[in-house]
């Protein structure tokens, strides 16, 4: 249901629901499998020229019967992105979740992010700064893991001899701050990963998903999430008659600790 309030101002609010069973017998032993899901969002939009902010709420509930197993996840979410002419661009986010069981003895987690991206670019010249900050809480196992990541890019490109010679030059600093508090047992600590360097790459001919060569691309892990890193994926609509596969990939500068979780944003 989409329903405009004012000439700026948009909310948004739905809900699914997927109830799915089945049975099976088999040697004489019959058994039967129940499944619920359930979703309810709510979006609150406020878009002009300059400023666009959006104020979201969601909530997924997964139960399993007979054993009245439930799941929640409860989201709350505020976006601002800010464009002013000839100044620099400002994104703001900041997000709550929770995660629980309805007895709150299997699951009991909540997260709490906090992230600020700033851009200006004038000619060949661009300087971006992301802000992160992400603490997760096991409330069973009395764990708190707080991260705090920032990276400044700057890039400056330049023509000369009427287009016929081009330089580009690039920095990057990043900074990443862990604390990891425990006030119980058994609980897991997630250590992420600073990848140096992302890449991409478009599979075309004679170039497979098995052999082709990927191409540095900063913006694939620059954290900035309201930037495009220029990789058709997800949602966005493809060019005509383009099939090629995309790949993506990051460079770490541990290169012996395994990674087992990679976030990809779409």
């Amino acid at each position: 249901m989409d329903r405009g309030l004012t000439e700026y101002l948009t909310a948004t609010a739905g809900g699914s629901l997927e109830d799915q069973r089945g049975w099976m017998e088999q040697d004489g032993v019959s058994s039967d499998a129940h499944t619920r899901s359930s979703t309810l969002f709510g979006r609150l939009t406020l878009g002009t020229p300059v400023l666009n902010a959006t104020l979201g709420v969601d909530r997924h509930e997964q139960e399993a019967f007979p054993s009245a197993t439930s799941f929640i996840t409860d989201s709350y979410a505020a976006d601002a992105n800010w464009r002013p002419v000839e100044l620099p661009e400002l994104h703001v986010r900041l997000a709550h979740q929770d995660g629980y069981d309805r007895t709150r003895l299997i699951r009991d987690d909540s997260s709490d992010t906090v992230q600020l991206s700033t851009k200006y670019g004038t000619g060949g010249f661009e300087v971006r700064y992301l802000a992160d900050w992400l603490q997760t809480t096991d409330h069973i196992h009395g764990v708190q893991s707080t991260a705090v990541d920032q990276t400044a890019l700057v890039t400056d490109a330049a023509s000369f001899l009427d287009g016929r010679a081009t330089t580009y030059l690039s920095g990057t600093l990043q900074r990443r701050d862990l604390s990891t508090l425990s006030t119980g047992q058994g609980g897991l600590v997630f250590r992420k990963q600073l990848p140096v360097a992302g890449l991409s790459a478009v599979v075309a001919l004679p170039a497979t998903t098995d052999n082709v060569a990927l191409t540095a691309n900063p913006a694939v892990i620059d954290g900035n999430t309201a930037a495009s890193a220029a990789v058709n994926l997800g949602w966005s609509l493809a060019t005509l008659n383009d099939t090629n596969p995309r790949e993506v990939g990051a460079q770490f500068a541990d290169a012996v600790t395994d990674v087992n979780l990679l976030y990809l944003w779409t």
